[in-house]
């Protein structure tokens, strides 16, 4: 688990039927339409063309699992709301629990490419890499002008921002330069407004047991229980279910 890794798991499917994932991914491209489907993304296809290549970043104290590319087009931020994909919903990929989320893009722009307010919005520490991530590129000058050469660059080859609007939290990024930012009205969509999705590890609680021991209840915490002071080792717990004891 570290920082620039590429992961690749999990599939996009819309209205149920799955979606090869992009392999020339700006407006112009390959990325499919999603328009006016139930957007998801289920357990990883058998087929590696299927699955999603996702960039991971250790953010703080949340594990997040970026793609690094758009997965569907035409799509407004009003339908992906609607569904549940901006804010996020939970989601259970290849046994693994996740927030299914897009990125935090910003309220409002800083000026010509300066990237956008509040400072510390997830698209301009993580994708402008304004945190400084040893493992994650850097926009070039290019990448923050240039709205030809950029295409081509690391940067871009990274992240894939070029020639489309990524829908974040409030608005669009990227388009025409790494950092840029433009507050495209929620209900517009066309073939180079496109849904990024984030999937934000959600830790799973361990159960607050409190074994009864002759009468008395006890704390337990990863196997051992403090009975009178001393805690002792617990091999096992079962748990009556329906009349049956499982163990735990």
């Amino acid at each position: 688990m570290a920082t620039g890794d590429l992961k690749k798991f999990g599939t996009a499917t819309f209205s149920g039927t799955k979606q090869l994932n992009p392999t020339n991914p700006k407006g112009s491209g390959n990325i499919p339409s999603g328009s006016l489907a139930t957007l998801n993304i289920v357990n990883s296809d058998a087929d590696d063309a299927y699955l999603i290549r996702w960039i991971e970043v250790v953010d703080n104290d949340k594990l997040l699992h970026i793609s690094d590319r758009a997965v569907a087009s035409n799509v407004s931020w009003n339908e992906l709301n609607a569904q549940g994909l901006i804010a996020g919903k939970n989601v259970t990929i290849d046994g693994k629990a996740y927030l299914l989320r897009v990125l935090s893009g910003g309220t409002s722009g800083r000026g010509s490419n300066n990237g956008a307010f509040p400072i510390g919005n997830e698209w301009d520490r993580i994708v402008g890499n304004e945190s400084g991530y040893a493992n994650l590129p850097t926009p070039t000058p290019t990448d923050l002008t240039n709205v030809v050469a950029n295409e081509f660059g690391v940067h871009n080859r990274f992240w894939n921002w070029f020639r489309v609007w990524t829908w974040t939290d409030e608005w669009s990024r990227g388009w025409a330069t790494a950092n840029y930012f433009a507050a495209n009205p929620h209900s517009y969509k066309d073939k180079e407004t496109v849904w990024r999705p984030v999937l934000e590890s959600v830790a799973i609680k361990k159960p607050n047991l409190s074994p009864n021991i002759n009468g008395v209840y006890h704390k337990y915490s990863d196997g051992w229980v403090n009975i009178n002071g001393t805690y002792r080792k617990i091999d096992s717990i079962h748990t009556n279910i329906n009349g049956i004891w499982r163990k735990s």
